[in-house]
């Protein structure tokens, strides 16, 4: 399997990275207009908050900023831990049927793997052979092997340790 280079959160991929992204550009606004921001922000403060002293709503802009990061990752957490993780033995790839997908059999019948766009499925997803072991997070919607520990170990052939097609 191929390791990302860059993580996700950098290249921009999924909910995350484009909440970092809106983040990025909160700060460059902030630097650029931040004086003005300020002075607005700490007079919309003082109606909702009561506090002895501020520093031209640097205060209520941090809490802002803290508030985002954490709702932010809360939402990443939350979408991490509702993903289970299914490990499968003698997996067939029948036939690519659409870009990300593949008609799989396993032993209790065929089904429609859907692959998540957060890897080059392709690269690693063969039609025509057999999986000694298919491991992956299941999402729902999709399917993702992009962490280590996923992926698809196809069946070898005695002889030349190639990987042995379905028969």
């Amino acid at each position: 399997m191929v390791a990302r280079a860059i993580p996700a959160v950098v290249t921009g991929d999924g909910l995350l990275g484009w909440c970092f992204c809106l983040c990025m550009v909160c700060l460059v606004l902030w630097r650029m207009y931040g004086r003005k921001l300020a002075s607005f922000i700490a007079k919309f403060g003082k109606r909702l908050t009561f506090r002895r002293r501020s520093s031209d709503g640097e205060i209520v802009t941090a809490g802002i900023f803290v508030v985002l990061v954490l709702v932010t990752l809360g939402i990443r957490a939350a979408q991490m831990s509702n993903a289970h993780v299914y490990e499968y033995y003698h997996v067939k790839v029948l036939r690519q049927v659409a870009p990300n997908k593949w008609w799989m059999s396993k032993d209790d019948g065929e089904f429609l793997y859907t692959g998540c766009p957060d890897f080059p499925n392709a690269t690693v997803i063969w039609a025509g052979y057999e999986a000694r072991k298919a491991r992956w997070m299941d999402f729902g919607s999709c399917k993702s092997i992009e962490r280590a520990d996923l992926g698809f170990w196809w069946d070898r052939d005695d002889e030349n340790k190639n990987a042995r097609r379905i028969q």
